[in-house]
């Protein structure tokens, strides 16, 4: 989402370290404008099959200038990344993320009650994953582990939600068997849709019809299965969309900028961001 001409750059906190353990770091991007009470905070989490990117790139970092021009505190983060890695760090990473912001809550004037996650493609199964598991799950670590890790809000970018029937040929099952393994159990362990229940906070899902990198069925089963249990879930399909919403065959519709509009949009209904 574009910024007003002249408008100033967007301030950065950059590389604060929220787990000693395993010494990843993430940046804060304050409100725009310092509310007297805490402000609501999305948390943004990098797409790049589990094994490339990093916090400074990404569809979903483009939505900063907007969430922060809206009174709300946007967070981009780091985690570790296969091969070098294996699961469940990824996700043991974005946990351990949450539970550091909420143990240093009133530093950088963050309302605890008002956390939204955020993710593209890889990262969009992070954030499903985070959002649907609490700690019974076994990815939360003992850093901070007085704070919880669940998140009020989830914005699913064309993740993968059930790692399980995800053709064998693709693209994608050979980055799954590279970070997850081969044992369906271990897959199912990964997978979002396995921890599915009443109480699952709500989620806007977006996909491209076209995508054949991450079916836009596993954004379809992942909406039923969330209403199935009484849960909020709204699914934005793209049409003449590929994977990461690239244009396939025609213009996308709707455009990159209304689906970016509709997602803050969304999280601002969701966390009363304060600003209009």
């Amino acid at each position: 989402m574009a910024r007003t001409r002249g408008a100033p750059p967007i301030k950065r906190l950059k590389n604060i370290v929220y787990s000693n353990q395993s010494g990843m770091v993430l940046d804060l991007y304050p409100a725009a404008q310092q509310a007297h009470a805490p402000a609501p905070t999305v948390v943004y989490v990098h797409g790049g099959a589990w094994t490339t990117g990093n916090k400074n790139g990404g569809y979903s970092l483009e939505l900063a200038p907007a969430i922060t021009e809206r009174g709300g505190i946007f967070v981009a983060l780091n985690y570790r990344l296969a091969p070098e890695f294996l699961f469940p760090a990824h996700i043991q990473d974005v946990k351990c993320a949450i539970r550091f912001l909420r143990a240093h809550a009133v530093k950088y004037g963050i309302d605890p009650q008002r956390i939204a996650i955020i993710g593209n493609s890889a990262g969009g199964h992070l954030v499903s994953l985070a959002g649907l598991t609490d700690a019974s799950a076994g990815f939360d670590t003992d850093e901070y582990a007085h704070q919880s890790s669940q998140v009020q809000a989830v914005v699913d970018l064309y993740g993968p939600a059930d790692l399980t029937p995800i053709s064998a040929n693709s693209y994608f099952q050979r980055r799954l068997r590279a970070v997850f393994g081969r044992d369906p159990d271990a897959l199912r362990r990964a997978s979002p849709v396995t921890y599915i229940k009443a109480g699952a906070p709500p989620f806007f899902i977006v996909h491209g019809e076209r995508d054949q990198t991450v079916p836009i069925a596993q954004s379809v089963a992942l909406q039923a299965a969330l209403q199935a249990v009484g849960g909020q879930a709204t699914l934005l399909s793209v049409r003449n969309a590929g994977h990461a919403l690239v244009s396939v065959g025609g213009p996308i519709s709707p455009s990159q900028d209304q689906v970016n509009a509709a997602i803050v949009e969304w999280l601002g209904a969701k966390l009363q961001f304060a600003g209009g």
